[in-house]
């Protein structure tokens, strides 16, 4: 009813009206839903709808006896159903990559009935780097198909001393003496690194709350140099496949903030993998073709990783969060296919590559708070809904072989997440995290030394979802 008194019906549409809005001079807007999907609808005036229009005619006399006219139908021939896709969206995206404003775009479509779903997006920089990532799910068959492909490349300009070439010479000191030592020229070498990687498997539900996933994946990374003279060399230093299985399952308390602030239950996963890999060793000569081969040293193992978080509310929706990470190698392996436990998705107060080996193990313990929630504020295309808080502590390590080998790290640090919307529909989750590393240490490989710890790290994330 709009002036009170009892209900009465204003429409009868086939399909459904929903949502209604009162405006100030009588109007009502509504929301329908019809063959072309839902739509905005608006009454300039409203009219009961009598009682008898009300009620559905089971049998043709009934139907005489109203006087109800069926709708016009349009009489065409039968035909197989075609695969029509929706319109194509596209959404900017802008982000500053080692320093360098790097723009792109995502963009996605999919069939009507959702059988088929596709996603990608591409960035690229002034320098030529690029992302490329293109997602496609095929839902027709038990289980859903997958397939994923990724494109990175990535260049870079190193300069080195040229021992042919003597420009001068300068003086040394060693000891009482004092000896001439040649200055070298230099000359320098163009990197360009090449990163692709394609999936391919497929995901089934397990009952209503576990996910599994199988997929097959295969990797090729490669490298092209130039030299200043203008000749080129291009080989391939890794080629790999995987055969993964996953078990995933997210049981939540459901509400509207469980992306930014769970108020309880857990979500995790586990994932089993064999890896067989070839990593680059050096070089031969083709004695038929009389040109270089790369030489590869196989490295193939089995790989289980897992993450498990865990919510419970402790007071006024103040939430205790800890979390457990792990990952485990079967064999030993070149560092490149190390497992690495710092970072922002391990311990945030090292940076990735600090912690690496073929064991890793860490535990973050996590208060979390609301600060401000219903902020329902918009500034422009962008909608303010909550903002939330973390204080958090880390210990873990990565390490080789045993357990005696591995050495606690350990960090603490803050949060922030501000929960937004853009367009009212796309999230845009930001987060902004410092963590502080309480443990120094040192890696050394080869020549190189590198001191980690006793600084502060920053890290800020603007995404879908929450890391």
């Amino acid at each position: 009813h709009i002036a009170g008194g009892e209900p009465e019906a204003l429409s009868n549409v086939t399909g459904g009206a929903f949502q209604p809005s009162l405006g100030a001079g009588g109007q009502v807007a509504y929301a329908s839903f019809g063959p072309n999907g839902y739509g905005i609808h608006l009454f300039d005036s409203t009219t009961t709808v009598p009682e008898s229009a009300m009620t559905y005619p089971r049998r043709e006399t009934d139907r005489r006896e109203r006087d109800l006219t069926p709708p016009t139908t349009v009489a065409s021939a039968a035909k197989p159903y075609a695969t029509p896709f929706g319109k194509l969206f596209i959404l900017p995206r802008i982000a500053w990559d080692y320093g360098r404003f790097k723009p792109g775009f995502y963009a996605y479509t999919n069939e009507f009935l959702e059988r088929l779903s596709l996603f990608g997006g591409a960035q690229i920089n002034g320098e030529g780097d690029r992302d490329l990532y293109l997602a496609a799910d095929y839902r027709v068959l038990a289980p859903t198909l997958f397939l994923e492909a990724y494109n990175i490349t990535r260049h870079r300009r190193e300069h080195f001393d040229d021992p042919f070439v003597i420009v001068g010479e300068r003086w040394e000191h060693r000891g009482a003496d004092s000896i001439a030592v040649p200055v070298f020229g230099k000359y320098a070498i163009d990197y360009t690194f090449n990163l692709g990687e394609v999936d391919v498997g497929g995901r089934h539900p397990l009952g209503d709350d576990f996910m599994l996933t199988g997929a097959l994946r295969y990797s090729n990374y490669k490298a092209d140099l130039r030299f200043d003279d203008g000749g080129t060399f291009t080989y391939t230093y890794m080629r790999g496949t995987a055969y993964l299985l996953n078990l995933s399952s997210d049981m939540r308390t459901r509400s509207a903030g469980m992306d930014i602030h769970p108020v309880g239950g857990w979500k995790g996963w586990i994932e089993a993998a064999r890896e067989n890999n070839r990593f680059i060793e050096g070089f031969e000569i083709d004695q038929d073709k009389y040109t270089l081969l790369e030489v590869y040293k196989p490295y193939n193992y089995f790989r289980i990783e897992g993450d498990l978080d865990y919510y419970w509310a402790l007071w006024r929706k103040v939430v205790l969060n800890p979390r457990l990470m792990g990952g485990w190698l079967s064999d030993p392996v070149d560092p490149f296919f190390n497992l690495y436990q710092g970072g922002l998705q391990g311990l945030r107060g090292y940076s990735f590559y600090s912690l690496g080996g073929t064991r890793r193990a860490a535990v973050r313990l996590s208060l979390r708070f609301p600060i401000l929630v219903g902020v329902a504020q918009s500034v422009g295309p962008v909608h303010f809904d909550r903002l939330t808080g973390t204080l958090f502590a880390e210990a873990g390590d990565a390490w080789n072989r045993g357990l005696t080998n591995a050495e606690l790290r350990r960090d603490a640090g803050a949060e922030l997440r501000l929960k937004m919307f853009s367009w009212y529909g796309f999230p845009t989750n930001l987060a902004l995290t410092a963590a502080y590393g309480l443990d120094r240490f040192a890696v050394v490989e080869g020549p190189i030394r590198q001191t980690y710890g006793r600084e502060w790290r920053w890290y800020v994330t603007l995404l879908f979802d929450y890391l």
